[in-house]
């Protein structure tokens, strides 16, 4: 799974890229990044602290952190004036955008805290900002992971919708990273993004 979602990764990244897509961050800011960043040495390592300190880690989740790294497809494209609003992929299980590894993990340790503070429902291990957010509007909750998890793929949670995590990036590769968002250009686009796609 991982190794495929990787190559749909870098094969959408290089094309947006070579198109004139800029991704950047979704505040008024706009501060540049890459749209990937690989997964590092250490992610295996990160991985097991995770999962001591969080309990078990879907094996669909645990293959994406070691195995891909961390994705951000907000951003602009000169053929497409609205993709900031079509819920671009974002997953962001590692921090490679806001430090790394540790403050990944403060992170998580932080929320995990306050959870077991409330004790309401389940943990959810947050990768991707909800859909509004990533156009720079006050939306819901982060997308996230629950865990633990000890299942093979995990579950998302997109502000109360639920699918699994292979389901979810299918769903969005196969719409070139962009699952969202109407009109010629937008479908044009898509199409061109999610040709040669390999389902997971």
């Amino acid at each position: 799974m991982a190794i495929r979602a990787r190559r749909n990764i870098e094969l959408i990244a290089d094309r947006l890229v070579d198109s004139g897509f800029v991704a950047h961050t979704n505040g008024n800011e706009r501060k540049s990044r890459v749209p990937f960043i690989p997964a590092g040495e250490d992610s295996r390592v990160f991985v097991a602290q995770l999962t001591e300190k969080l309990g078990p880690i879907p094996l669909t989740v645990a293959s994406w952190i070691e195995f891909v790294g961390d994705v951000w497809l907000v951003g602009s494209h000169p053929r497409w004036l609205g993709i900031h609003q079509s819920d671009p992929l974002v997953v962001e299980f590692e921090g490679a955008y806001s430090g790394g590894h540790s403050v990944a993990y403060s992170y998580y340790e932080g929320e995990h805290e306050e959870w077991l503070k409330s004790g309401i429902g389940s943990f959810q291990m947050d990768f991707a900002p909800d859909r509004l957010h990533k156009a720079n509007i006050s939306g819901d909750e982060p997308y996230g992971i629950f865990v633990p998890d000890a299942y093979a793929d995990g579950t998302v949670n997109m502000g109360g919708r639920h699918m699994s995590f292979v389901s979810y990036l299918n769903w969005v590769f196969k719409a070139g990273g962009f699952p969202l968002g109407d009109g010629a250009d937008a479908r044009a686009l898509r199409e061109w993004l999610g040709a040669g796609i390999r389902e997971l």
